[in-house]
């Protein structure tokens, strides 16, 4: 059985382990304070920018925006997207989706 201090010692080397691992990950997008303002205005939290995707928290996130299946709007599966964009973060992805929302709401 663990204690809490040998507890705290696995939580930091799994988080900078991830951390490690997400250095693929762009971190330059323009949009970014865009993102974070839209973000705010929805009350979503955006994910870190080493948190990497996975086609459940992409599916998750579009449920969260839109009502149409994810792959009508984005023409493949969350897989297949995430396969396409290997230096995306969840972050950029969950900020594109909040632009694409935004966009349709103005239209609308």
């Amino acid at each position: 059985m663990l204690d809490n201090s040998s507890r705290a010692k696995a939580a930091a080397t799994r988080k900078a382990r991830m951390k490690a691992g997400a250095a693929q990950y762009r971190r330059d997008w323009l949009d970014a304070d865009y993102w974070t303002l839209l973000a705010q205005k929805r009350g979503i939290r955006l994910p870190a920018w080493w948190v990497a995707p996975s086609p459940g928290k992409l599916k998750l996130a579009h449920q969260t925006l839109d009502e149409r299946p994810f792959r009508d709007v984005y023409g493949c599966s969350a897989a297949r997207l995430i396969e396409l964009n290997p230096t995306m973060p969840l972050r950029a992805f969950i900020g594109q989706m909040l632009e694409a929302t935004a966009a349709e709401d103005e239209s609308s």
